[in-house]
């Protein structure tokens, strides 16, 4: 089955091929406004007209640590290319979600949902779980579960959605003849051909 995102068709074998599962009925997600780890606050309609993944999780998950760290490398491989990540945490204290963020630290928004009042507005009932918006704001597809976001399949699934409208390629490769690849750290380095 296909459906019509924007002016780009994305197959169910797209989405489970990241174990994502498309909405029968996609809806329109409530906004919210919430605290970051600085203090300040995001709300989700500040990134309207991107894609968007928003992103519920838990300290007490076992495998939160390399889902973010695969959440950080997506980050940087679509940061500022039609996408936008909301990473929100579900009730954990603020102490808590600082240290764990320092330990293994990110670039996207880290929001936090003390009372956990966005996640059931989103009908989040296990963590960690995973939302697509697209442009107009419409859940059509979501995801239970830790999975390496990073993975090539969902850059490849990203970038079919946003179009490719981005300046580069699932491949990894820019217009500008960038490559990107890991270095020993793990981060992604951009170099020239």
């Amino acid at each position: 089955m296909h459906a019509r995102m924007g002016a780009v068709r994305i197959r169910d074998s797209d989405l489970s091929a990241v174990g994502l599962v498309r909405m029968s009925v996609p809806w329109t997600c409530p906004d919210f406004n919430l605290e970051n780890l600085s203090g300040g606050r995001v709300g989700l309609s500040e990134s309207a007209g991107n894609l968007r993944m928003i992103h519920f999780w838990c300290a007490y998950c076992p495998a939160f640590r390399s889902e973010l760290l695969s959440l950080e490398e997506l980050y940087e491989r679509l940061e500022g290319r039609n996408f936008a990540l909301l990473s929100v945490n579900n009730g954990d204290p603020f102490g808590e979600v600082q240290q764990l963020c320092r330990a293994c630290p990110v670039r996207f928004p880290v929001l936090l949902d003390p009372l956990r009042k966005t996640a059931e507005a989103y009908g989040v009932s296990a963590v960690p779980s995973t939302f697509l918006l697209d442009r107009k704001g419409l859940a059509f597809a979501k995801a239970t579960g830790a999975r390496d976001w990073s993975s090539r399949a969902a850059l490849e699934m990203l970038h079919r959605l946003m179009g490719n409208l981005g300046d580069r390629n699932p491949a990894g490769h820019a217009a500008d003849g960038r490559v990107d690849r890991k270095d020993g750290s793990g981060r992604i380095e951009r170099r020239k051909k």
